[in-house]
């Protein structure tokens, strides 16, 4: 959610703009709020629960067909390579910690699951860049 709303920030450069920006997405996320959790009840009534993901699909039709005209496009001109290093050591920290929980319900707290999580912390801990960036601190005019 925050990400998305210092998007409204980023794009709009003008302070008129700006507040209707940040309305809209308001709006949007107010009604998907309101809205979703009744379309999602009344989709499991009626189908199996499943149906539920269905949802997503005119939303992320729309974006794919409507955001490349729309939305303008933004690159960082002092942006780095891709650092896989960190992309598998994040990967391999998120999976260790999924596997524990999977570990603690199936057959309780053990040894496996405590070291999992420690080796899960200690592989996060091993990348440089921060795992969420502070987008709010950053000025994007």
């Amino acid at each position: 959610m925050g990400p998305s709303l210092v998007y409204p920030r980023m794009v709009e450069h003008s302070k008129l703009i700006r507040p209707s920006s940040i309305g809209w997405w308001v709006a949007a996320f107010s009604a998907g709020s309101a809205v979703g959790p009744v379309l999602g009840g009344v989709l499991l009534e009626r189908f199996w629960w499943g149906s539920v993901f269905l949802l997503a699909l005119p939303v992320m039709a729309a974006l794919l067909i409507l955001g490349p005209r729309v939305l303008p496009e933004y690159r960082d001109s002092n942006a780095g390579r891709f650092d896989l290093v960190s992309a598998g050591l994040s990967l391999g920290a998120v999976l260790a910690v999924i596997f524990a929980l999977k570990e603690v319900t199936q057959n309780g707290i053990g040894p496996v699951p405590v070291w999992t999580v420690l080796l899960g912390l200690l592989l996060d801990d091993q990348h440089s860049l921060p795992a969420v960036p502070n987008l709010a601190d950053t000025d994007y005019r």
